[in-house]
């Protein structure tokens, strides 16, 4: 699995506006120069969050970005799904299909698929679990472990 820059540094730039605090609204050249991303990359990345209702525009003296909700109710995969989208979607056989409009045969015994099925669920319980408030405070919980930086 390979993450995309724009969801690495979409995680980083919400992660920021989190870190702000409540109502404490930052701005995209300032989540540019703490981040070390383009001013223009960097609100690409937050036009999309805003899109998916993930951060709110603010404008004003005090004005900027923040979250729309509290960091501990936002997932990790809402994030990433915003930004990039799912490592296995349901109509990949028929994206991948050498005909296109088909999907790959024979479909019950596709042995691939179903790995790649077990792949993306284990993954969406990982991101499921995790919040911007636990990548905070730095304690993320997996399956079996538990790590704290």
């Amino acid at each position: 699995m390979k993450l995309s820059t724009q969801e690495v540094y979409g995680l980083r730039c919400i992660l920021r506006i989190a870190q702000a605090g409540e109502g404490a609204g930052i701005t995209i050249p300032e989540i540019s120069e703490k981040e070390g991303i383009s001013k223009a990359y960097t609100a690409k990345i937050l036009r999309i969050l805003r899109l998916n209702n993930l951060i709110i525009s603010e404008r004003g003296k005090h004005g900027g970005y923040v979250l729309a909700d509290m960091p501990e109710k936002i997932p990790v995969s809402r994030v990433v799904n915003a930004l990039g989208g799912k490592l296995y979607e349901s109509d990949f056989c028929r994206k991948y299909h050498p005909e296109n409009n088909h999907v790959c045969d024979p479909l019950d015994t596709c042995t691939i698929r179903d790995l790649w099925f077990s792949v993306q669920h284990a993954v969406d319980e990982i991101l499921n679990g995790v919040t911007l408030q636990d990548i905070i405070n730095y304690t993320i919980t997996m399956p079996g472990t538990t790590t704290k930086k």
